[in-house]
């Protein structure tokens, strides 16, 4: 009885995981080293609170995390006078090149906003 109910329990809770799906996202932003040091900050446009916030390193910045819905949000780096609009969804694995006219590449929505 207690193996029984012990197996349920492992693939109940297989089940819920398998479910839930990735809600990982990742976004990255490639610029000069010149700017390394400087903070950049990840906002949620709607809201105008910040999500996250990183340091520009070797002309690169990272931000990562999960969501659960998409949602629009502006990259903004306030010494450098950028700000820069991104669809922020789960499943995506987005690239910013700042020095390639800020093309984003890697997620369906902002893919669609490209082309716009």
């Amino acid at each position: 009885m207690k193996t029984r109910h012990l197996f349920l329990t492992l693939l109940t809770t297989l089940l819920l995981a398998s479910c839930g799906g990735n809600k990982q996202f990742k976004i990255e932003g490639i610029l000069v080293p010149e700017l390394d040091g400087n903070m950049i900050y990840l906002y949620d446009y709607y809201q105008k609170m910040p999500v996250d916030s990183v340091d520009i390193i070797n002309g690169a910045f990272l931000f990562s995390g999960e969501v659960d819905t998409a949602y629009f949000a502006l990259i903004v780096a306030p010494t450098l006078q950028l700000q820069y609009p991104v669809f922020v969804e789960p499943k995506s694995d987005i690239i910013i090149d700042f020095n390639e006219d800020g093309i984003i590449q890697g997620s369906p929505m902002n893919d669609a906003f490209n082309a716009f």
